[in-house]
């Protein structure tokens, strides 16, 4: 079998993917590196007062966290509210931490017509 490759197709084939590709001008890295800067700065030009809103996995995951702890204070502070509401409808006066001169717990008022207890 000496001396059939040239006859085989696929090294008939071979050779010529071989020629197609010599006859295909191959860029330098330079006039690369030159076209791809220049269709960047198109992109960027065209894209001007656009912003691109950036979405990666821990992105999202840090946005969902705050989104999560947003709605938890809130429905803490509602339940706070609503304690203190139901507080003063019993005529019991939660503390009130704070206030001006700082630091001492004063006794909030009850509500009007009703005399506290005690």
């Amino acid at each position: 079998k000496e001396g059939t490759i040239e006859k085989e197709a696929s090294y008939i084939a071979f050779l010529e993917e071989l020629e197609r590709r010599k006859e295909v001008k191959t860029e330098s890295a330079e006039a690369w590196l030159e076209r791809r800067d220049a269709e960047q700065k198109e992109a960027a030009e065209a894209a001007v007062g656009v912003i691109k809103v950036v979405h990666t996995p821990l992105l999202d995951f840090m946005r969902e966290k705050k989104a999560r702890e947003l709605r938890e204070r809130k429905k803490r502070e509602e339940e706070r509210r609503l304690k203190i509401d139901s507080q003063l409808v019993r005529g019991r006066a939660p503390p009130i931490r704070g206030g001006v001169g700082g630091g001492g717990v004063a006794m909030a008022r009850g509500p009007v017509g009703v005399a506290p207890r005690g």
